[in-house]
């Protein structure tokens, strides 16, 4: 387990094995937050948009950030029967970002 560990961090992996740590029905969301700049304040525009797959969210995250001051594409888990969420993580950003959660 140790050994898949460390491969799983040379590619960039952080989480372990979801089979062995996540009760069953958690599920992982993907939502793309766009940042704009307003008076030289960067701030969150709208609502995160929340897409199916961490590809297509890195996709939308990427044309997105051509007209924004910034993108990033970030990954909860969560049990959505017991209105569970887990801490957003920020799996990919371009251009500036300010707070979020």
């Amino acid at each position: 387990m140790e050994k898949q560990t460390e491969l799983l961090a040379d590619i960039g992996v952080n989480r372990p094995n979801t089979a062995e740590t996540e009760m069953p029905g958690t599920l992982e969301s993907f939502e793309v937050l766009v940042f704009d700049d307003r008076e030289g304040e960067i701030s969150l525009s709208d609502r995160p948009l929340s897409i199916k797959t961490a590809d297509e969210a890195r996709a939308l995250a990427s044309r997105l950030a051509r007209g924004h001051a910034g993108t990033a594409v970030v990954s909860r888990r969560g049990n959505t029967a017991i209105g569970e969420a887990g801490p957003a993580l920020v799996l990919e950003q371009h251009g500036r970002i300010g707070d979020f959660d």
